[in-house]
């Protein structure tokens, strides 16, 4: 594995498959592309820990604070993401509506921000305990 980290981004080489991620103060950005979803797809819940503690350690180095999100909301959070966007590409060859706009729009890029940023973290964190992520 190796990584290229610039001020405040990294992209990693994950068993040769690129996923950028961008850090800002209680927030993070995955880039959603479809080298991630098959990483992720090879092994999800193994594949999906390891790119989390990754984030979660640069990102400590990076902005000079953990952050604050569960492993296992962060996981379900980025899950969430990549399905939705999957399936509203899916829908959107078939019919055209402005929501499908809105929903890739909104999982192009999975932000995943820490309590008081994150409007959904309440969502993420009570969704990874229901599926009993740990």
């Amino acid at each position: 594995m190796s990584k290229n980290c610039l001020v405040k981004s990294c992209t990693y080489d994950l068993n040769g498959y690129k996923v950028e991620v961008r850090f800002e103060p209680k927030l993070i950005r995955v880039m959603s592309t479809p080298e991630l979803l098959v990483f992720l797809r090879n092994d999800l819940n193994k594949h999906t820990i390891r790119l989390v503690k990754l984030i979660k350690a640069d990102y400590l180095i990076l902005i000079g604070t953990p952050l604050k999100i569960t492993n296992a909301s962060l996981m379900v959070e980025i899950w969430g993401h990549l399905y939705a966007s999957k399936f509203a590409k899916l829908l959107e060859r078939m019919v055209r509506f402005k929501i499908i706009e809105k929903i890739k729009e909104r999982s192009d890029t999975i932000d995943c921000g820490e309590t008081g940023i994150d409007s959904n973290r309440k969502f993420w964190d009570l969704a990874s305990k229901l599926l009993l992520i740990r």
